[in-house]
């Protein structure tokens, strides 16, 4: 089951890649849920999932995207910026 907190097919596959990299079902992740406390992510964890994110969505993430999921509170926070990228390559 797909989770109901993320509306879009971009989102969904945001959280699908940082729920897999964690080692998670993807109804198991929520905006709200905590990069830290809930997934145990640390600095290191952080760097890999930008690059995971780029490696399984086939997307470039600029240095500054990849700075905001460093500094991200929340998977929401992610799923946010990762997804501006999926609309911008849209408008292209």
């Amino acid at each position: 089951m797909e989770s109901q907190n993320f509306s879009s097919r971009d989102e969904n596959d945001v959280v699908s890649v940082i729920a897999e990299y964690f080692g998670k079902k993807p109804d198991e992740i929520a905006p709200q849920t905590s990069i830290d406390k809930d997934l145990g992510a640390d600095s290191a964890d952080r760097i890999e999932l930008a690059l995971t994110l780029s490696e399984q969505l086939d997307i470039h993430i600029p240095d500054s995207i990849a700075e905001s999921i460093f500094d991200a509170v929340n998977v929401g926070q992610i799923v946010a910026q990762v997804s501006r990228l999926f609309k911008k390559s849209e408008c292209a």
